[in-house]
């Protein structure tokens, strides 16, 4: 039997020797999720000695982490804005951005007149921001949407264990294809990894579905499809949201007709880069 020092330290040689980025933290999580306890707990139990069964598991998953392999698809879930998000190979693993994406949101929410707004969110995946959204502004109502159903059984479970089904919708449509009506805000977290790159990318991108991440040749596709259907979906004087790849943002809000959008900005994630793109619906666009 190992303890609990020598697990950890085993598992961040295995994870550094295979490139694996912030090895001791991805030791320190696994080993919280095949124990059930928390990880602060083995830094002052160093010496603690781990059960043969965990121990083999957590060597079992832990060699699927050094494949590359998500720790959110190992683990089954992602904490996002304080809430445990329930992960599977179906949706996108949540990502720190998209938290940020809630909190522009919710802030433009507050400004907004509507005391009782509605808000669609397209490309929903998972749920989170659907779920943070209505969890941290209980006066929200969400439509959830995706191409997806493998993800809409996801993100439906989510806002179930969460309490939250009563006020999040959910609607299988092609953007905007089987929606009807008008709603507040217009939300989104498209895909926006640009075609060329995805065989590229980092080995964990390889495990995420396709469909969430490929954004056409330049990334932009799922963007500017929904700039263009959004202001048939927006009441006059609605709000539009975006997370867009590093570099997208202003060259969609330079695509953008100012007879239609009005408050065209463009916020920097923190990590400086231009993440965000936000527009007003103008009142007499439509």
């Amino acid at each position: 039997m190992s303890t609990a020092r020598e697990l950890l330290g085993w598992a961040s040689g295995v994870f550094s020797g295979a490139g694996r980025p912030e090895p001791e933290l991805n030791a320190e999580l696994l080993l919280e999720y095949v124990c059930d306890r928390p990880r602060l707990h083995f830094r002052i139990e160093a010496e603690e000695t781990i059960p043969p069964s965990q121990e083999t598991r957590f060597k079992r998953l832990a060699r699927q982490r050094a494949t590359g392999v998500p720790l959110a698809y190992i683990t089954g879930f992602q904490h996002f804005r304080g809430l445990e998000i329930k992960v599977t190979r179906a949706v996108l693993i949540p990502r720190p951005e998209t938290e940020e994406l809630a909190g522009l949101i919710l802030s433009g929410l507050v400004k907004y007149t509507s005391q009782s707004p509605l808000v669609l969110e397209l490309c929903t995946g998972s749920g989170c921001l659907s779920c943070a959204i209505a969890s941290e502004m209980p006066s929200c109502r969400v439509i959830a949407s995706d191409i997806s159903a493998p993800a809409l059984r996801v993100a439906r479970a989510n806002a179930q264990r969460l309490g939250l089904d009563g006020r999040v919708a959910f609607k299988q449509s092609d953007f905007f294809k089987s929606l009807k009506g008008k709603t507040d805000c217009i939300a989104a977290n498209p895909p926006y990894v640009p075609a060329g790159e995805l065989l590229s990318a980092q080995k964990e991108l390889s495990f995420e579905p396709a469909l969430a991440l490929d954004g056409g040749p330049d990334g932009l596709s799922a963007a500017r499809k929904i700039i263009t259907g959004a202001p048939a979906h927006l009441k006059p004087g609605g709000l539009l949201f975006l997370e867009l790849g590093s570099g997208q943002a202003r060259r969609l809000a330079r695509e953008m007709d100012a007879k239609i959008w009005d408050n065209i900005v463009i916020a920097r994630d923190l990590q400086g880069v231009e993440r965000f793109l936000s527009a007003k619906l103008k009142t007499e666009a439509i």
